[in-house]
């Protein structure tokens, strides 16, 4: 207990040494003192200690990514319901959102690759600049979603509905393409998105 209190005060003394004669006070009440290698030491330790702890605050792992909040890359979120929540930017990677909700979520900008979608509701979802490839989307609705800009692999044609989705500049083999502009989904004419007002078709340059 003495020596730690011992070392608190040395501590509060070369911070005012410091401030008032620098580097050489402190070196000088040190000889002084005549401390031993045992107490430099802990001084050291203790000045370290002082010069990080503004980085040791006790900062959750749900704020210590990207953005803040938690991202979801190799989690387990089958049947989870996202709807309406702002998650863009976030990480998906190889997670399993099977059956997962995302209606009306904000997705701009995140991640899925190689994530497991199947089942999924995109239903209204903003996907913009999105990436999906090599992303399982069997039976996963786009009913009336934003994928503008997103990134796709084959796996989009496996998708249950694609009616009033946009993919305005999204990437995408073009085999991929010939085979969604032939969909009924695509096709029908009242495939509109209700926010950009573009057809799913013309959204994907079919003829």
């Amino acid at each position: 207990m003495r020596s730690l209190f011992a070392t608190t005060f040395l501590l509060l003394c070369c911070i005012s040494i410091s401030l008032s004669k620098g580097i050489e006070g402190i070196s000088k009440m040190v000889r002084s003192w005549k401390l031993n290698r045992h107490c430099i030491h802990h001084l050291t330790a203790g000045l370290v200690a002082a010069s990080m702890s503004p980085l040791m605050i006790n900062v959750s792992p749900a704020l210590a990514v990207s953005g803040g909040g938690k991202d979801y890359a190799t989690k387990d979120i089958r049947n989870e319901d996202f709807s309406g929540q702002n998650l863009m930017g976030k990480d998906f990677t190889q997670c399993d959102a099977s059956n997962a909700i995302f209606r009306n979520a904000k997705l701009s900008g995140s991640r899925f690759y190689r994530a497991n979608l199947k089942e999924a509701d995109f239903t209204k979802a903003d996907l913009q600049s999105a990436s999906l490839e090599d992303t399982s989307l069997a039976d996963v609705l786009f009913t009336d979603a934003n994928l503008s800009g997103a990134y796709f692999s084959a796996s989009i044609e496996e998708a249950k509905s694609l009616k009033g989705a946009d993919f305005t500049d999204a990437l995408m083999p073009d085999f991929t393409k010939r085979k969604l502009c032939a969909r009924a989904d695509v096709k029908d004419e009242s495939s509109v998105n209700p926010v950009t007002g573009i057809s799913t078709a013309e959204s994907l340059m079919c003829l």
